[in-house]
């Protein structure tokens, strides 16, 4: 098993705190600050923000579970074991608003730390530029619509070897919980 379990609160609380944070942000926006403050906290911890599994589609990395509940909210599909974001945001086609602020208990100070230096390093940056620094070594291991494996998002962000053994270490024992 190459996942880690999904925390709605917390994966929640990861985007209602980017939604806050800029006040709109458009689906792929979104999807690409969370998979770099994802990466970033991997890289440095050995585990995830949102605890998210990422799909390698066309336009990039997409966070299944959370893009599930935005679609959710939208009335595209209705998942109810998706349903975390709804009553929260507010999704106009592209553009997510917040409807609620962010529950900043879910996170760690790592947590948050990582995702404001997402959204520094990431909000500014257009569609195009989002999909060329999303298109790395990590997306491109996998075909379209494949889960990408967190190992392989941890070596593009240069994670340590003691780093990339603590998420081996890590998967195995979410593995073993789930048995």
């Amino acid at each position: 098993m190459d996942k880690f379990t999904y925390n709605e609160q917390k994966a929640v609380a990861a985007v209602m705190l980017v939604v806050n944070e800029l006040s709109s942000v458009d689906r792929h926006k979104l999807a690409k600050i969370l998979f770099f403050a994802d990466q970033k906290h991997l890289a440095r911890y050995g585990r995830t923000i949102t605890s998210d599994t990422y799909c390698a589609m066309e336009a990039g990395p997409v966070p299944s579970h959370i893009y599930d509940s935005i679609k959710t909210v939208a009335k595209e599909h209705h998942l109810h074991s998706h349903v975390g974001l709804e009553g929260k945001i507010e999704v106009n086609k592209r553009m997510i608003t917040p409807l609620a602020k962010a529950d900043i208990d879910q996170l760690s100070c790592s947590d948050f730390e990582c995702l404001i230096e997402s959204i520094n390093e990431n909000s500014g940056l257009t569609f195009g530029q989002l999909i060329d620094k999303s298109h790395g070594p990590a997306w491109e291991s996998v075909a379209e619509n494949q889960q990408i494996p967190f190992i392989e998002i941890a070596k593009e962000a240069s994670a340590s070897d003691e780093i990339l053994e603590i998420i081996e270490m890590n998967l195995q024992a979410e593995t073993l919980l789930s048995l």
